[in-house]
């Protein structure tokens, strides 16, 4: 009985041996797997900051350049409606001149 005793204990002792093996183990793995995540996570917030940045610079071409655009086609409108003032000047006056002369030929041509 005694031998079977100490066979017991022998054996619950290598159980809990191995138990606190598999425990330390599984620890382990954790921590492994616990470092590639955050080793992943960095590298991945690297990428998308890394695209962020390159987003944010592609903005700042983009609207410096439609900023100047728009620039460019507003000084063009301005002079379009310079231009466009000055032909109405110039219809107003021509009209003021020629419509006369034309209702005299008219009237002329009728009698």
């Amino acid at each position: 009985m005694e031998c079977e005793r100490e066979k017991l204990k022998s054996d619950i002792f290598d159980a809990h041996r191995r138990s606190e093996m598999l425990a330390q183990e599984v620890d382990e793995q954790n921590t492994r797997v616990e470092r590639n995540t955050q080793a992943l996570l960095h590298k991945t917030e690297g990428k998308y900051l890394e695209q962020i940045h390159e987003l944010q610079k592609r903005f700042s071409t983009e609207k410096e350049y439609l900023q100047q655009s728009l620039k460019t086609l507003e000084s063009q409108l301005s002079i379009f409606k310079e231009e466009e003032a000055a032909l109405k000047s110039q219809i107003s006056s021509l009209s003021q001149v020629y419509v006369p002369i034309l209702l005299y030929r008219y009237r002329c041509l009728w009698k």
